[in-house]
């Protein structure tokens, strides 16, 4: 399978029609995040909150990225209380 240039998976080999391990494009730069307690609008929705952090759904991996630790199920662990750190948006704006 292909992934469009676009898409933050693009860069991800693929051995055998396989897809190798997925190497993030972004290096975490925490010293550019807040910290964010999840409300019950975003309970189970990380996609909702990247839509409205920064205007896109498809940066949900972003609180992933940033938080391996908290979020090993990205749709499971993103719950009411639970406080992550955000990257900002002008640090994913450049992205």
């Amino acid at each position: 399978m292909a992934y469009k240039r676009t898409s933050h998976l693009s860069a991800t080999p693929i051995t055998n029609g396989y897809t190798e391990v997925y190497v993030p494009p972004i290096t975490p730069d925490f010293t550019k995040t807040n910290e964010f307690t999840l409300t019950q609008k975003y309970d189970r929705r990380p996609d909702l909150l990247a839509y409205e952090m920064y205007g896109d759904a498809k940066f949900w991996w972003v609180f992933v990225l940033y938080n391996k630790n908290q979020l090993r199920d990205p749709i499971n662990d993103f719950r009411t209380g639970l406080t992550l750190l955000i990257p900002t948006r002008n640090f994913i704006a450049g992205f």
